[in-house]
């Protein structure tokens, strides 16, 4: 069904698409203001993210502005997940809202987004808009490279899922850490499923990372 909406064609006023190019961004959660609780902020958000990562995947390609708009979709959720650190109790928390849905993006559009960051897609260096990056928990960026989708930057998902799925070990222990470190454990699963089927090789990025870092790529 997702296939055939994606290719449904656009209503024009004078020659020009009605809709705007953001239609599909899903608003993030304003976190510690809203009514509902944790778990269900969770489960909405998610859900959300289900949705536009199968839309996603659906779409064709010749919608460019449509295509587009759900990259940035897509690239949101992702620098809002394994790029935050996660190192303290509130970061668990925030993490148990974006982790999960960074997750079902992978579960549902992993191979469309190995192409998006072979092909480079919205890459530029600008990455001054990052500085609000993980809100109110004390989270920082740990993504130091260029903007955008990059063959760098999915290995730098991989790796932070990686550490993700570690939490266990460090002394975490609660339902949203499980629900996070599966849900982490998940998406690295399916990287790598991808990859040796696009016939993917991190060779050449492996310098990114420490000797000791390198062993969370293959989770």
């Amino acid at each position: 069904m997702l296939l055939h909406l994606s290719k449904l064609p656009d209503v024009l006023s004078d020659s020009v698409p009605c809709k705007e190019n953001d239609i599909h961004t899903i608003e993030d959660i304003d976190l510690g203001n809203c009514p509902l609780t944790w778990p269900q902020q969770a489960q909405q958000y998610k859900q959300a993210n289900t949705f536009a990562a199968i839309y996603t995947s659906a779409l064709s390609p010749s919608i460019t502005h449509e295509r587009k708009s759900m990259q940035h979709t897509t690239l949101h959720c992702l620098s809002q997940a394994p790029e935050v650190e996660i190192s303290t109790h509130r970061q668990i928390r925030r993490a148990g809202i974006h982790i999960p849905a960074a997750s079902a993006w992978l579960l549902h559009a992993a191979p469309r987004i190995l192409k998006f960051c072979n092909s480079k897609e919205l890459y530029h260096g600008n990455l001054e808009w990052r500085s609000w990056l993980g809100g109110s928990d004390g989270g920082k960026c740990l993504w130091s490279g260029d903007e955008g989708f990059s063959v760098e930057r999915w290995v730098f998902w991989k790796h932070r899922f990686g550490v993700v799925v570690g939490l266990g070990r460090r002394g975490f222990a609660s339902r949203v850490v499980d629900d996070v470190v599966g849900c982490a454990r998940r998406a690295g699963k399916v990287m790598r499923e991808v990859e040796q089927e696009d016939g993917f090789a991190v060779d050449g990025v492996l310098g990114l990372f420490g000797r000791d870092d390198v062993s969370s790529l293959v989770l």
